[in-house]
């Protein structure tokens, strides 16, 4: 678990960078999960895929799928972000955290 927490660490950034936690609470609220390791803290938001506006057999599938959005700081500001989405095009298109806006 905490090697594959690290790797995130090497993906491109998706977030505005250095954006403080402060910030990033005030606009989202408290994450869902939140982690320590070492000097870094990651930020666990999820969220529902929009199935209301799927087919029905799209929308069956969504609802089990990952809504996630972790967030990394370091000295208690981003350092990166991951968007964890549907492997379906159509899914992922409607699937956001409340997060995902405080950081573009």
């Amino acid at each position: 678990m905490f090697a594959g927490m690290l790797c995130l660490l090497a993906l491109p950034a998706v977030a505005d960078i250095g954006t403080a936690r402060a910030d990033i609470l005030a606009c989202a609220g408290p994450p869902h999960r939140a982690l320590h390791v070492g000097d870094f803290e990651y930020l666990y938001y999820r969220g529902a895929v929009a199935t209301a506006s799927l087919p029905s057999a799209s929308a069956h599938m969504g609802r089990g799928e990952p809504c996630e959005t972790i967030v990394v700081l370091r000295d208690g500001r981003s350092v990166a972000a991951e968007w964890r989405r549907s492997s379906d095009l159509l899914r992922a298109q409607l699937c956001t955290t409340t997060v995902n806006a405080c950081l573009d």
